[in-house]
């Protein structure tokens, strides 16, 4: 399976999206790492190849570790809900 495979996305266990959210508010090496290859990242956290792929979230720059702070309890609700892996449209941004 590929990471753009977006037939078979996943949402991320609870504890996973906690432990991710948590390394791009504060780990520089993992938001680097992240950045290069989301898919990659995630899968060296433990996420299954399902979970990890990403391939409709394009990342031309990650959020500010304040910003992943400050939003965290909205993005963990929305990492491991299914719904947000049925709709590509709610990673588009309403402004662009």
């Amino acid at each position: 399976m590929s990471p753009s495979d977006s037939s078979a996305k996943a949402p991320l266990p609870p504890a996973l999206a906690a432990k991710l959210l948590d390394l791009l508010a504060t780990d520089d090496a993992f938001r680097q790492q992240f950045a290069a290859d989301p898919h990659a990242a995630l899968v060296a956290l433990g996420a299954t190849d399902a979970q990890a792929a990403v391939g409709c979230v394009a990342i031309d720059q990650l959020a500010t570790p304040a910003q992943f702070a400050a939003a965290r309890d909205v993005l963990l609700n929305h990492l491991t809900e299914v719904a947000a892996f049925n709709n590509p449209f709610c990673f588009v941004n309403a402004k662009a």
